[in-house]
């Protein structure tokens, strides 16, 4: 899942995305990483992955 979220950054041109497996979401729980260029940063909740999306554009 890291892989193909490291290659749609160069893809889209894009500085983050958040890869994740849809499948895998139950009552507000998921694994979820936050992937730029030189670092992936996990989360287990909406709320982590929310989070994570904050510090990163701060």
């Amino acid at each position: 899942m890291i892989k193909v979220a490291r290659e749609s950054l160069v893809k889209n041109h894009a500085s983050v995305i958040v890869a994740n497996d849809l499948t895998k979401i139950q009552n507000g729980q998921h694994q979820a990483y936050l992937v730029t260029d030189d670092q992936v940063l996990e989360a287990s909740t909406k709320t982590e992955i929310a989070e994570a999306i904050l510090r990163y554009i701060k």
